[in-house]
């Protein structure tokens, strides 16, 4: 910092503290109390009711949190492992905004498999890296295997949102969370 910059902080602060002690000598900064013997203070408050919108990043921040409250209980109650869902923000390459993402295990997992399979089809091939034949096949097999095990997951979802009126409740509050949301994004829109 240079002394120019520093005489003027240390001058701004001293006219700042003179200010204080002129209005605390005036009187300015003391507050009344209320006076025990006045009938107006033992009259009940007036209150005052504000009504606003909620912003969207709020809207989202329930839609997120109802989300999540939902798949909380589904993990809780489903029989296989792989159905249960975890929520995380993920931010992707080129971009900067934060993305909530709720997915199933057997979904990473799938997709992990086909990434492995997919390099090594590619180190296989005649042309090394260059050649790209084999990647079809291991991707076919792995859309197999995730539109099976997405069918059965959400056929147990929906036979467990069914059997329990709390998971029901979560359910819903989801879904009208999710409804808000989406409406006021589009009533906002310009």
């Amino acid at each position: 910092m240079g002394i120019r910059h520093k005489n003027r902080v240390a001058g701004n602060f001293i006219a700042g503290i003179v200010l204080i002690l002129a209005f605390a000598r005036l009187g300015m900064c003391q507050t009344a109390a209320p006076q025990e013997n006045d009938p107006a203070s033992s009259e009940p408050q007036e209150e005052i009711v504000v009504y606003g919108k909620k912003s969207l990043v709020n809207l989202q921040y329930e839609w997120y949190t109802a989300q999540e409250e939902f798949f909380d209980m589904f993990n809780s109650l489903n029989s296989n492992d792989e159905f249960d869902f975890k929520c995380e923000y993920v931010t992707y390459l080129g971009y900067r905004k934060r993305n909530h993402l709720c997915q199933p295990n057997f979904f990473k997992s799938i997709q992990a498999q086909a990434a492995g399979r997919i390099v090594s089809d590619m180190n296989s091939a005649v042309g090394g890296l260059d050649g790209l034949g084999g990647a079809a096949p291991a991707s076919g097999r792995c859309r197999a295997k995730l539109e099976n095990m997405d069918k059965l997951m959400w056929e147990e979802m929906a036979t467990l949102v069914l059997a329990h009126p709390e998971l029901h409740e979560k359910y819903a509050a989801l879904a009208n969370a999710k409804r808000v949301h989406e409406s006021e994004k589009q009533k906002r829109r310009p």
